[in-house]
C-alpha cells in the first residue's frame, strides 16, 4: 500500500510537471511551435512516458489549458479575499494582478490562456475550449454582483468577456511595451509610456461604467 501511494504521488507530481511545461512552452513558442518532443525534454522523461499521461497533443494542450485556469482563478480569490470587505480596492487589486502577469508575460496569464484556449479550438474545433476562461470567471463576477459592484441583471460571462477583453488588449499584453494611454497624456509635455497603475485605472473606469448601477457609480476625479 506505501508502494502503492508513493508511485500514485510520483505519478501527480509528473503529471502537474507536464502541464507547466506545455504552459511554459506554449507561452514562449505558440501553438504551431510547441512539440511533444519539447516538452518531453523539459520534464526530464522519455515520450513514451509522456503519451502514457496523455493520448494525443491535442489531450495535452485541453488539460495543461483547464489546469491553468483553475491555477489562475485560485491565485485570483486569493487576492480578492486579501483585501475584502473593501470591495472596490479588492476588485481594483484582482485587475491589477491581472494587468501584472500579462505584462510580465507569465505562463498563468490571461492573455496566455486565452492564446491557449484559440489553439486548443483549433486542434479540436468541435470543442468549447474558447470560452473555458470566460465560464471561469463567471462564478467570481456573480460575486461581485452580489455585493453591489455591479448591475445584477447583467450576464456575469458577458462581463467577464469584456473584462478580459481589456485585459488582454495590445496595450496590456506587449511585454516592454511603449503603448500610451491617455491617463499618461499631459498637457505640460509629450506621451510618457503607460504604467500598469495608469492602466488598471482606466480598465477599472471602463467596466464600472459600463456595468455599475448608476445609483452606485461615482466617478474618478
Amino acid at each position: 500500500m506505501a508502494d502503492e501511494s508513493f508511485a500514485r504521488r510520483a505519478a501527480k507530481q509528473r503529471d502537474a510537471a507536464i502541464l507547466r511545461s506545455l504552459l511554459t512552452c506554449f507561452n514562449d513558442h505558440g501553438c504551431f511551435e510547441t512539440t511533444l518532443d519539447q516538452v518531453a525534454a523539459d520534464v526530464g522523461i522519455g515520450k513514451g512516458t509522456l503519451y502514457r499521461h496523455y493520448t494525443s497533443r491535442e489531450d495535452l494542450f485541453e488539460a495543461a489549458l483547464q489546469a491553468g485556469i483553475e491555477a489562475l482563478i485560485v491565485r485570483c480569490h486569493g487576492t480578492w479575499e486579501a483585501h475584502v470587505p473593501a470591495f472596490d480596492e479588492a476588485f481594483r487589486a484582482l485587475i491589477g494582478e491581472l494587468v501584472s502577469l500579462n505584462h510580465q508575460g507569465d505562463p498563468l496569464s490571461p492573455a496566455t490562456l486565452a492564446r491557449l484556449g484559440c489553439g486548443c479550438h483549433w486542434l479540436s474545433p468541435s470543442h468549447r475550449e474558447e470560452r473555458k476562461l470566460v465560464d471561469a470567471f463567471a462564478p467570481l463576477v456573480r460575486g461581485w454582483q452580489v455585493v453591489g459592484l455591479f448591475e445584477r441583471t447583467m450576464d456575469p460571462s458577458w462581463i467577464a468577456a469584456v473584462m478580459l477583453a481589456l485585459v488582454n488588449s495590445l496595450a496590456v499584453t506587449r511585454h516592454g511595451s511603449k503603448e500610451v494611454v491617455e491617463p499618461s497624456v499631459t498637457r505640460a509635455g509629450p506621451r510618457r509610456p503607460a504604467h500598469e497603475s495608469d492602466i488598471v485605472s482606466r480598465i477599472v473606469d471602463v467596466l464600472r461604467r459600463a456595468f455599475t448601477p448608476a445609483a452606485q457609480f461615482i466617478p474618478q476625479s
